[in-house]
């Protein structure tokens, strides 16, 4: 990802106007406490059950989450919390989901009191 999506200079200038990046590596340091992290969390757990499963979620897929600032809710979505594999983390993909996740805060925040 780094050397495709996370490298073009569209995506570093919209990420670095809009967003606190965070790097995690969930194979190391598995999947961070934050409420919002549940679902994601129960999925890389049912997926690390065989070995099998466990060698394909750790080694082909790679994936954004998006949080709210008190990190309660996702607000990127996609059916996985890892949509990409290695070679496919294209950056005209990355900026649509990044530019939908603004729009989605946006309308949210719109709605708040």
């Amino acid at each position: 990802m780094r050397g495709q999506a996370l490298s073009d200079e569209t995506v570093i200038e919209l990420i670095n106007a809009n967003f606190v990046p965070v790097w995690v590596d969930t194979t190391r340091n598995g999947i961070p406490p934050a409420p919002a992290f549940q679902d994601v969390s129960e999925w890389f757990e049912k997926t690390k059950s065989s070995f099998a499963t466990e060698w394909i979620a750790t080694s082909f897929y790679l994936g954004s989450v998006v949080l709210t600032p008190d990190g309660t809710e996702r607000i990127n979505q996609s059916k996985l919390p890892w949509p990409w594999t290695y070679k496919e983390a294209k950056a005209e993909d990355y900026l649509e989901m990044l530019q939908g996740t603004l729009q989605r805060r946006t309308r949210s925040s719109d709605r708040r009191p």
